[in-house]
């Protein structure tokens, strides 16, 4: 029996009670009901401001295919309340433009061209018109132009629809905030912000060599440009786009066994010690793992060990992590998504975690794990 499997049958009762207690205590969950009930509603407003921007908009009307919901809530790896959510506001190009990726800027980022753009002119003079506006003299289109010289406008005119912020469902008035693209909704007993962002979807056609080339699970599905700046220092930022595969991701995660609960156990840890590390990291750093156990991504024993098990694993794989310094982005490795972090914050990082698995395991107790959950 090699030493990964006798450390992943080994038992470690008090940290399951630690973590049952956790659980019932909403500590490393969200309650179910609550996150569906939450998102129906948040949807429902979602779709009454977007049909409102539409009518302010027929080039946004043009553009729009649907409403996309992303990060921990819609990944099922959210802990306490359901009342933070990320919406992307999925864009089509019209089918008869030719496109083209360029991703040798920087890893995990793509510049994005359309190649024949002067073309709209004559197909749809409006379309074309409002287009300018984020598109260059070289056809690339400007991530940030989009947000805020073409999306935030129509988003603003939009919600002058509903008088004195206020936005009714099924009878119940809900009052928004508005600053730039994200909402804080209020009613009764009812407290979310929704951050959107306006994204275009590409279709499989235009996977990204980068990707194909360095990941051997990567299965070519339409995915996701997102407006985003990279944080390494280059010119020409604003042509720049964060490649997405929130699709695939979600895919992969399914059906896991105790995987998703890990994953909110280190969230937890990682918010108990107030480490600058985000959520896509620690979700990255299970996707390796996943990886690393069985190629085809098929469910693995791991994943079937006590909860306890996994959590200590994948902890001892997060130090690993921290002490080289990096998580590699799972599509592309040449992306360190701990890149934007100094020095001294990743040594503060690897030694609150080391000093954790060593508590845990010589006092394994429920109260000890308690206190690294609260």
């Amino acid at each position: 029996m090699t030493g990964k499997s006798q450390s992943l049958n080994k038992v470690f009762i008090g940290l399951e009670q630690g973590l049952n207690v956790a659980n019932q205590k909403r500590l490393i969950s969200c309650e179910k009901r609550d996150v569906v009930l939450t998102k129906k509603r948040v949807e429902k407003i979602i779709y009454r401001v977007v049909n409102a921007m539409k009518k302010e908009s027929s080039t946004f009307s043009k553009l729009y295919w649907k409403i996309f919901g992303v990060g921990s809530i819609y990944d099922e790896i959210k802990i306490g309340k359901a009342d933070e959510f990320d919406i992307d506001l999925l864009l089509r190009l019209p089918p008869n433009l030719e496109l083209s990726l360029e991703e040798k800027t920087v890893p995990g980022f793509t510049k994005f061209q359309i190649k024949n753009f002067e073309c709209l002119s004559s197909l749809d003079s409006h379309l074309y018109s409002d287009m300018k506006k984020f598109v260059d003299s070289k056809n690339y289109l400007l991530s940030e132009h989009l947000m805020r010289s073409f999306i935030l406008e129509i988003f603003t005119k939009a919600l002058a629809h509903f008088p004195n912020n206020i936005i009714t469902i099924g009878g119940e008035e809900h009052k928004y905030i508005q600053p730039a693209l994200t909402l804080t909704i209020e009613s009764q007993n009812f407290h979310v912000s929704v951050d959107l962002v306006a994204s275009f979807i590409l279709g499989k056609n235009y996977w990204p060599e980068t990707v194909q080339n360095n990941n051997p699970h990567a299965f070519p599905s339409d995915f996701f440009v997102v407006p985003a700046r990279p944080v390494d220092e280059t010119t020409q930022k604003e042509r720049l786009w964060r490649l997405s595969f929130h699709v695939q991701e979600r895919q992969i995660l399914q059906n896991r066994h105790r995987m998703k609960a890990a994953i909110r156990v280190l969230k937890r840890i990682r918010d108990h010690f107030a480490h600058p590390v985000h959520s896509h990291a620690i979700k990255t750093l299970f996707l390796w793992e996943l990886s690393k156990n069985n190629p085809t991504l098929e469910t693995t024993a791991l994943w079937k060990s006590p909860l306890s098990s996994v959590v200590i694993w994948m902890l001892e794989q997060y130090l690993k992590c921290l002490s080289d310094g990096k998580i590699l982005d799972f599509w592309n490795p040449k992306h360190n998504l701990l890149s934007y972090l100094s020095t001294e914050e990743i040594e503060r990082c690897r030694d609150d975690i080391a000093l954790m698995i060593d508590d845990v395991k010589e006092r394994p107790r429920a109260e000890v794990l308690l206190s690294y959950l609260k």
